[in-house]
């Protein structure tokens, strides 16, 4: 019965015909993920934060930022725990304000950093969420405290992520 049906169909022009479709499927395949490769890149573009009207944000936000982060590290001059308690507090505040400028919509600075996350990449983003999460253990948990190094780690953090933006 299968020598029947075998002489019956053309086997070689059916092999030929279904390899020339897995040849062309194959094809579009790949130029697709390549395709959605380089678009992904086009949607996670480098920090250039834009205002509503299209203008590049950085000037007078920069000069801003530049002013309180020179009040945020004033604040640690006489080296106390309570002082640099106090940097820290101020850095994490301070980065609170810099993504509300840039238009990072929240109720707590843990959402926009999450919004950021979503939308952007970042080198330093991991680190600051664990200065933020420091901050947090400064000002929810009682008898936390901060060494000289490790404040100093922290707000490293801060800085660098901040330069990463183009504000400092």
């Amino acid at each position: 019965m299968f020598t029947f049906i075998a002489t019956l169909l053309p086997w070689g022009d059916i092999y030929a015909v279904a390899r020339d479709v897995f040849y062309f499927l194959d094809a579009a395949l790949f130029f697709g993920v390549v395709f959605l490769a380089l678009k992904d890149s086009a949607f996670k573009p480098a920090f250039d934060f834009l205002d509503e009207k299209g203008r590049k944000k950085g000037g007078a936000l920069s000069l801003r930022i530049e002013k309180e982060w020179g009040r945020v590290l004033a604040k640690g001059a006489d080296g106390t725990p309570h002082s640099r308690t106090l940097m820290v507090i101020e850095a994490d505040k301070l980065l609170d304000d810099v993504l509300k400028s840039l238009g990072f919509s929240g109720e707590h600075l843990a959402e926009r950093l999450e919004q950021f996350g979503k939308t952007r990449r970042g080198k330093t983003l991991e680190k600051v969420w664990q200065a933020h999460r420091i901050r947090n253990n400064l000002v929810h948990a009682s008898g936390f405290e901060v060494s000289e190094g490790h404040a100093k780690e922290v707000l490293e953090a801060y800085r660098a992520f901040f330069e990463e933006l183009g504000v400092l």
